[in-house]
């Protein structure tokens, strides 16, 4: 476990095969700017010697957002905050790798940021059509802000995760319950993500009810 291992495909090398999962710390201003604190606490993980930092999640759009104080990556004006916590960590611990989770919350988003009106899979198709490019476009500022990898968020009953539950999803249309949002989603970011940058996904293994 504590011995490196190169990531499949890509040109890096994680210095242990530790990864701490994505925690919602809520260090963030309302416009979802990271606050610098992020610094100290990403620190303290490469110091412990874990191999791979998932950041806690951050929402492709506003109306994606999960909490308040999350993170964002929604908007290139997040960009120059997280490029300098992420330069300030790597000048410190330059071997390990921090990812950039990518996420759309859905049904459990925050209404004051929907106007009452969450993303959902009973939305209209032509709303769901839009999350690929979004998931796509926060791709690519995490590479302007020197993430190592992506991952995107399909867990937790969010967006991508309730496109896959029969409790969730009761469409009939091409977003029926299945993985054609997920594929579309993975494609988009697959195709605009530079060759060899890494992609993980978080999925769920159950949908939190009985019988799941």
């Amino acid at each position: 476990m504590f011995t490196p291992i190169q990531i499949p495909k890509t040109s890096l090398t994680a210095q242990t095969r530790f990864i701490r999962s994505a925690v919602a710390l809520g260090q963030a201003d309302n416009n979802g700017v990271p606050d610098e604190v992020l610094i100290e606490r990403y620190c303290e993980l490469a110091e412990s010697r874990v191999g791979i930092i998932m950041a806690g999640h951050a929402y492709v759009t506003e109306q994606g957002k999960a909490h308040l104080r999350q993170v964002g990556m929604h908007d290139d004006a997040v960009i120059p905050a997280h490029r300098a916590i992420l330069t300030a960590v790597k000048e410190k611990h330059p071997d390990v790798l921090i990812f950039s989770q990518l996420a759309h919350a859905g049904l459990p988003s925050l209404a004051k940021y929907t106007k009452g009106v969450p993303l959902t899979m009973e939305s209209d198709k032509a709303e769901l059509e839009k999350v690929p490019a979004a998931m796509a476009a926060a791709a690519l500022r995490a590479v302007e802000c020197g993430y190592d990898g992506v991952q995107i968020h399909s867990g937790h009953g969010y967006l991508l995760a309730s496109s896959l539950s029969p409790y969730m999803n009761k469409r009939t249309d091409e977003f029926k319950c299945g993985p054609e949002l997920l594929k579309r989603v993975v494609t988009a970011v697959s195709e605009a993500l530079p060759a060899g940058f890494p992609l993980a996904i978080k999925m769920n293994v159950t949908d939190g009810v009985d019988n799941s």
